[in-house]
């Protein structure tokens, strides 16, 4: 649950950082923020893997339709942080070192997309995480109680 909460944190923060910074529409503050996320890029490189390599772990080979869900959920994140990560090194450049332009613009509404599309989809996957818990305490109390 950790690495859930740092994850939907460190989107979060990048996401709002990058709305406020575009719609505020200063090129110094832009150039900063893009360096800001390009730096601390590696919080999501060691929190998305953590997220992956728990979830398997804890679901093991069960058939349970939630969990599986999850599972399908969690392959759409991976391939959505591939596709942030590349955009996040693209705008950090391009911001610093080409133009802020269409390209631009276009790259980094690509970005927020993809962004909100994983916090939705972490979202998602820890609510059921939470109710999945929630059912597992609620079983061991049920089965306590007879004895």
């Amino acid at each position: 649950m950790v690495a859930t909460l740092v994850a939907v944190l460190t989107i979060s923060t990048f996401f709002t950082a990058s709305l406020i910074v575009e719609l505020k529409g200063d090129v110094l503050l832009i150039k900063q923020v893009k360096k800001y996320i390009l730096f601390t890029l590696p919080i999501l490189l060691i929190t998305m893997p953590v997220l992956g390599i728990t979830g398997n772990k804890l679901a093991g080979n069960t058939k349970h339709p939630t969990i599986l869900k999850k599972k399908r959920r969690m392959t759409f994140i991976f391939l959505n942080g591939l596709i942030l990560i590349f955009l996040a090194i693209f705008l950090y450049y391009r911001a610093n070192f080409g133009f802020i332009d269409e390209v631009f613009l276009t790259a980094q509404i690509a970005e927020l997309v993809f962004g909100i599309i994983n916090l939705t989809l972490i979202g998602m996957n820890a609510k059921a995480g939470l109710r999945l818990s929630k059912g597992a305490r609620t079983r061991k109390v049920h089965i306590a109680s007879k004895y």
